[in-house]
């Protein structure tokens, strides 16, 4: 909506590079909040190439979990992408995402809205499943992971996705701090929670960046949750807003890689990956 948009996390600014085009949005300030001293750099050298076609583009090297950004009641429309995941994962759990959410209710005006799309844990977190790995021996021991990223993806990549859980399990806890269990059934299958599946399934890819990867947590929120915060901090969640699921994450790295069945043995449909939220401030709000 017009107004003072902002975009936290805002990388190199693509996405206000394409507000900036919008007729519509003329006469708003759009304004990106980065960290990173590169992707800010980035931001900077664009806008100094007249990459925005809004002249009211500005940026903000801000580190977003340090307190209060913007005065009260004085933003449209906050966005945040693939964003919200990091601060559960970098700052302490809940308590930082609720600090979030807060700060971004207390600084959107009446009838605003936090556009906020992440990725999203399934629907039942806890229920027991099983993971059965297409190759691989789940009982291939961990090992301290030692060199440049290009030598630890070298150690992985020569490692079937199956023969990767115990590293997973070792790395993921040591470094995430999550409690991720998991039972051995046979050399191709793991019993565990479906959050902690889908948990393994998203990050295993990821060997070029393996040992920060691990610091993440993709599936720690389940759409009830999200629900839960955006109603705590006085938002209302738009009819159009709700968990889903990337198809293209299931035939190409899922799939391939292990199937997923219940305790029976029998073949479950893969749960929601991402989610959308939409989030107003009430106009008497």
């Amino acid at each position: 909506m017009p107004g003072r948009i902002v975009d936290l996390g805002c990388a190199t600014g693509a996405m206000l590079e394409l507000a900036s085009q919008e007729p519509a949005l003329a006469e708003s300030d759009l304004i990106g909040v980065e960290i990173a001293p590169e992707l800010f750099a980035a931001c900077e050298h664009k806008k100094s190439e007249g990459a925005f076609a809004n002249p009211n583009t500005f940026f903000y090297r801000r580190n977003i979990l340090a307190g209060r950004l913007f005065p009260a009641r004085s933003i449209a429309t906050t966005l945040s992408f693939a964003l919200t995941h990091e601060i559960y994962s970098y700052g302490d759990g809940m308590p930082s995402l609720q600090a979030f959410a807060s700060a971004i209710a207390d600084h959107t005006v009446p009838g605003g809205v936090w556009i906020n799309s992440d990725v999203c844990g399934p629907a039942d977190p806890d229920r027991i499943v099983r993971l059965r790995m297409q190759d691989g021996d789940v009982t291939t021991p961990a090992r301290e992971l030692t060199g440049s990223n290009d030598e630890v993806a070298a150690s992985l990549d020569a490692l079937p996705v199956g023969s990767r859980v115990a590293q997973f399990a070792q790395d993921f806890r040591a470094l995430s701090g999550a409690a991720w269990e998991y039972e051995v059934r046979d050399e191709r299958t793991i019993e565990l929670r479906l959050a902690d599946a889908m948990e393994f399934l998203e990050t295993v890819s990821y060997t070029r960046n393996w040992l920060s990867e691990m610091h993440e947590q993709f599936c720690a929120l389940s759409w009830a949750d999200w629900r839960e915060l955006v109603a705590s901090v006085g938002l209302e969640i738009d009819e159009r807003s709700g968990p889903w699921r990337n198809d293209w994450l299931v035939e190409n790295r899922f799939a391939p890689a292990a199937s997923l069945l219940g305790l029976d043995d029998e073949p479950l449909d893969w749960p929601d990956t991402h989610m959308l939220l939409v989030a107003r401030r009430p106009l008497d709000g």
